[in-house]
């Protein structure tokens, strides 16, 4: 999945994709995207954190991008 893009769509749409996915799943998606750049998680065994990372790490990221759109 792309977590940006589903931010993007708010994050109740990221967190119902995010879900069904398991620990391994959940931390392929923070490699990809790299939202866990300081590897915090790396030793987690509960999906828990690594959704509300996912969550959080996308929503930020989505909010930085706007300062770059225009508003015409």
């Amino acid at each position: 999945i792309d977590p940006i893009a589903l931010a993007l769509k708010g994050e109740p749409a990221l967190r119902t994709a995010l879900e069904p996915l398991s620990v391994p799943q959940l931390k392929d998606v923070l490699r990809e995207y790299e939202l866990d750049p300081s590897k915090r998680l790396a030793r987690r065994k509960k999906a828990e954190p690594f959704v509300e990372q996912i969550v959080e790490a996308s929503l930020r990221r989505v909010e930085k991008g706007d300062g770059f759109r225009s508003s015409s």
